[in-house]
């Protein structure tokens, strides 16, 4: 620590008088740095509250490890005027905006057994209970139409296309165990399957259903989350 001393001079309009009536002065006053200057920590209760931008309500929090926190409520969207179910993600430093799940206007509570698994409840606009799951993902399948065939005027006609689906385990697509999955228009090229998870693979059997009832057909997968 520095011994530097800062010096200050005091002054008075009029000649100060003690309760003896005795007069005197006031002279310079040296002015020294305060001796081992520091800081504790004491505590270790509650900090005040602090807004998550996005958010109208908040119900659950769940943290599976000290850098993840998820905290699900509800927020009002003045847009449709109706409630939104909401999740928030703490990351170790601050919370990021919050993220609206689908089919939800409300979420009421959340747990996290793993940083890689959450599940939330709450409800939607029917009053109904719903559960969402972090996290999912999305396989968008594409594909070139097939040439179409023509009828008897010479009209194109596109084919009808059907996608079938499958999990597996394996590095090769099964041969069959496959499900239909959906029936998408004549000019569709393309199709974002909403549900899949982690921990499987995933086979799509796409067949192209011709008027003229020929059926040629191609493997997609296995794709894996």
């Amino acid at each position: 620590m520095s011994s530097a001393v800062a010096s200050a001079t005091w002054y008075s309009s009029a000649t100060p008088t003690n309760s003896s009536g005795n007069s005197g002065t006031i002279s310079t006053a040296s002015l020294q740095e305060p001796a081992n200057p520091g800081g504790s920590v004491s505590g270790g209760g509650w900090g005040n509250g602090s807004g998550v931008w996005g958010t109208y309500i908040l119900n659950s929090v769940s943290c599976p490890s000290t850098s993840m926190c998820w905290a699900v409520g509800t927020n009002y969207d003045s847009t449709t005027a109706s409630n939104e179910g909401v999740v928030a993600e703490w990351n170790g430093s601050g919370w990021g905006s919050p993220i609206v799940v689908g089919g939800t206007n409300g979420l009421n509570s959340v747990s996290c057994p793993s940083t890689s698994m959450c599940w939330a409840v709450g409800y939607n606009s029917s009053n109904e209970g719903v559960a969402a799951e972090y996290p999912t993902f999305t396989i968008t399948l594409s594909w070139s139409i097939p040439s179409p065939s023509t009828d008897y005027n010479g009209y194109p006609l596109y084919p009808t296309i059907v996608i079938y689906k499958a999990t597996t385990t394996s590095s090769t697509c099964p041969s069959s165990g496959y499900s239909s999955l959906i029936t998408e228009a004549a000019s569709t090229d393309s199709y974002t399957d909403n549900n899949v998870s982690s921990g499987a693979s995933y086979c799509y059997d796409l067949y192209f259903q011709d008027w003229n009832w020929t059926s040629p057909s191609a493997i997609i997968g296995p794709i894996t989350p």
